[in-house]
């Protein structure tokens, strides 16, 4: 077969030579053999878990519903009720403005709590020379968020919020929380590695009056972890200047440190950690500063938790009976304190008392010699164990002092025998 000329540009058709195509053919072959050899040597990206997050995780709204008071506005008050799925929750609010007070009345379920923007998130830990002052946490916490408001705000002549003297509750709680794992750096206590921890609940409730918030039956409830959270954060006008006065105390389980056992080691083995566990096994942290800086400190006590009166309560009194006084008489000891008699008392507390002050014997009891007071005393043991009021009447009332003799009147102007 002949040879086509390569320099001819095609037939006379107008149509490409067959050498063109055949060039064009290995040109686009030689292009295509380039791009895989380029490719082949690319490396290829390890495998791992997705880069950080450059700022906050945005909040995802689904829907949100509005209704307004237009009425209400042109008297200058607002009224508005909200409900919105959002967060993978739910939320219904209630605000109104009237006159000098804000009220927010509502409550919210399922919310997705890394979804907030200031709740615990991952983070690069840099130690060194770039080390940020303070504690660096590398965690995330992930769990649905529920709660109940019902707050009544202050307002200024400018309508602008007193928050410092905010009165009311407000319930927050996190359930089926699961927080890390993670990395905790402190420059006193190092790198500690944070593994998986289960959580049941994690809050309680807050009550706000006298410019104070004061946690009230905040636990944190678990099979990993359990503890409680006590003290109070004292109220601003501005929420970075909220200084919280608060002591967490939370305790690992058996099971979770058999499992851990770098946890058990640190915890027994770092003076730190060890100084800051009570007996029961309990570890304290301690949270002062505000909310724009945050002072935690180790401590197994603090000023800011109640502690349980040990004090004894009043102890409820028997009633007693006839049975219980005639025991307690008999259990009496035989010594005791001799009581001064009235007519001892009348002569200056002196022993020698004239024979004409003794009292008449009691019928059917023996004579008692004056001054005698250990036989007084018996006499007046078996009086008081008697428990006959009357008879202690009758000598009470027995005042008159008797002449001496056998008590019989001697008739006027008869003669004394001999």
């Amino acid at each position: 077969a002949a040879k086509a000329d390569p320099d001819a540009p095609g037939d006379g058709d107008g149509k490409p030579s067959e050498t063109a195509t055949a060039k064009a053919k290995a040109d686009a072959k030689a292009g295509k053999s380039k791009a895989d050899a380029s490719a082949k040597k690319a490396p290829k990206k390890a495998e791992g878990p997705p880069p950080l997050p450059p700022g906050p995780t945005p909040i995802f709204v689904e829907q949100l519903t509005a209704k307004l008071e237009p009425f209400g506005l042109l008297k200058g008050a607002i009224g508005a009720d909200i409900d919105a799925d959002l967060m993978g929750g739910r939320l219904a609010l209630r605000v109104d403005q009237r006159d000098d007070t804000l009220t927010l009345k509502g409550d919210w379920d399922g919310l997705a709590v890394e979804q907030l923007p200031f709740a615990p998130k991952r983070s690069k830990i840099v130690m060194g020379e770039g080390a940020k002052p303070g504690a660096q946490v590398d965690l995330s916490l992930v769990g649905a968020i529920e709660g109940d408001i019902d707050l009544e705000v202050p307002l200024n002549d400018r309508k602008k919020p007193q928050l410092s003297k905010t009165t009311g509750t407000l319930a927050v709680r996190i359930v089926n929380a699961l927080l890390g794992p993670g990395q905790i750096f402190n420059a006193d206590v190092g790198l500690f590695d944070v593994p998986r921890i289960a959580l049941q609940q994690l809050g309680g409730r807050l009550v706000f009056e006298k410019r104070k918030a004061t946690f009230e039956d905040f636990k944190i409830t678990g099979k990993d972890l359990e503890g409680d959270l006590q003290g109070h954060i004292q109220l601003a006008d501005e929420i970075k200047r909220w200084g919280p006065r608060m002591h967490l105390r939370f305790k690992f389980s058996d099971a979770f440190l058999a499992k851990n056992k770098d946890v058990k080691t640190a915890l027994s083995g770092l003076p730190k950690l060890r100084n800051a566990t009570d007996r029961e096994g309990y570890m304290g942290l301690q949270v002062t500063g505000s909310v724009g800086d945050l002072k935690p400190r180790l401590t197994r006590s603090s000023v800011y938790r109640r502690r349980a009166s040990t004090r004894p309560g009043p102890a409820a009194k028997a009633k007693p009976t006839a049975g219980s006084k005639r025991a307690a008489t008999r259990k009496r000891p035989s010594k005791r304190t001799a009581k001064p008699s009235r007519s001892t008392a009348k002569f200056g507390g002196t022993d020698r008392v004239p024979a004409r002050t003794a009292r008449a014997p009691k019928v059917g009891k023996p004579l008692m010699a004056t001054g005698d007071t250990e036989a007084e005393d018996e006499v007046v043991a078996e009086e008081e164990g008697d428990g006959e009021e009357e008879v202690a009447a009758e000598e009470e009332g027995d005042g008159e002092e008797k002449p001496e003799g056998d008590g019989e009147e001697k008739p006027e102007g008869e003669p004394e025998p001999e």
